[in-house]
């Protein structure tokens, strides 16, 4: 065989490698493309994420900023499995844009709320699902993304308020995290096993994530070490947060909007206040040491629900109105209300 037959074979070996390349290329291409069966998919999974991110929008908002069953939640974490993270992160983003257009929250604090707790849940599912996912189940998974959804919207009230206060809340939201978590992932681990069923035409790493939910075991034992965890931490944050110093000579509540002090307001003079702050209005009442808010024009009503606080490490929280309501100690001089006192 000479030179120029040599290279003649090298080249149209180089060519078929070239060609295979080309074809894996386009399989890869063509495996990410989204067909008309993506797109009903999409479309049949935003419809029931918005419908039950309308749903909770009608449920009685908790005294805890930022705490939400996440029942959306049930649609990202069967995304996951069923999909992958790119589209479950996708429904997460669509479900706030078009529920808050339908009950007119866009761009509010709400929104925020919602869209930061949504897509912090499904980064953190996803972690857990990759990491751990024949390990943990659906149960497990969705305990940690519960944890994070409300973490996310507590962290929004950090950002929107400046004050880290609003992390007293933190023990409720962990454990407000057990139930919520639980419900959505037998919820999702009864579905995901009708949708192992029933699969026609998934892809292949979905139907082999289907399959662990039916070969895994000890599913049960990863939920409840999740969910006994989530109680234990809540548990220490409560105890570490509920320690009071020495009684603070001269107690006032102390008012701050957008991280400016307002007003200071002693506790040792029953009274009613009002804060009135652009379109929003708060009546204080203060009695026996203690301060509570009786009324806000507020829609989610959060600060009325939390009721008296009389501790330097309690806090009441108005979200829309940025308004952070403390107690600290200090001197007794005379001070200049900017709130309407009668």
């Amino acid at each position: 065989m000479n030179g120029a037959e040599t290279g003649r074979i090298a080249m149209i070996q180089g060519q078929l490698q070239e060609a295979l390349w080309a074809q894996d290329a386009w399989e890869q291409a063509k495996d990410s493309l989204w067909g008309a069966r993506d797109i009903a998919r999409l479309g049949m999974l935003l419809a029931l994420a918005t419908t039950l991110h309308i749903f909770e929008a009608q449920l009685p908002s908790l005294p805890i900023p930022g705490a939400k069953i996440g029942l959306a939640n049930l649609v990202s974490l069967f995304a996951l499995y069923v999909w992958g993270f790119r589209e479950a992160l996708l429904l997460a983003v669509m479900r706030q844009l078009v529920g808050s257009l339908v009950t007119g929250t866009l761009f509010t604090p709400a929104f925020a709320f919602g869209l930061a707790g949504g897509v912090l849940s499904v980064a953190v599912m996803a972690l857990f699902l990759q990491v751990g996912g024949k390990l943990l189940g659906p149960v497990a998974i969705s305990l940690a993304g519960a944890t994070a959804h409300n973490i996310g919207q507590l962290m929004v009230a950090w950002a929107l308020l400046g004050q880290p206060q609003v992390f007293y809340y933190l023990p409720y939201l962990l454990w407000f995290a057990v139930p919520s978590g639980a419900l959505v992932g037998v919820t999702a681990t009864k579905l995901l096993s009708l949708a192992g069923k029933i699969a026609v035409g998934a892809p292949e790493k979905a139907l082999a994530k289907l399959r662990w939910l039916e070969q895994a075991q000890g599913h049960r034992r990863a939920a409840w070490v999740t969910a006994a965890a989530l109680a234990a931490m809540g548990l220490v944050i409560a105890l570490a947060f509920s320690w009071q110093p020495a009684a603070v000579a001269h107690p006032q509540a102390k008012v701050t909007v957008g991280g400016e002090v307002y007003t200071l307001l002693p506790l040792d003079q029953p009274g009613r206040h009002e804060v009135a702050v652009g379109g929003e209005r708060l009546i204080l009442e203060v009695e026996h040491g203690r301060v509570r808010v009786i009324e806000s024009t507020c829609p989610d009503q959060i600060c009325v629900g939390t009721g008296w606080i009389e501790h330097t490490r309690e806090a009441i929280v108005c979200v829309p109105a940025q308004v952070l309501i403390t107690v600290v100690g200090g001197a007794p001089p005379e001070l200049e209300y900017d709130a309407l006192v009668y």
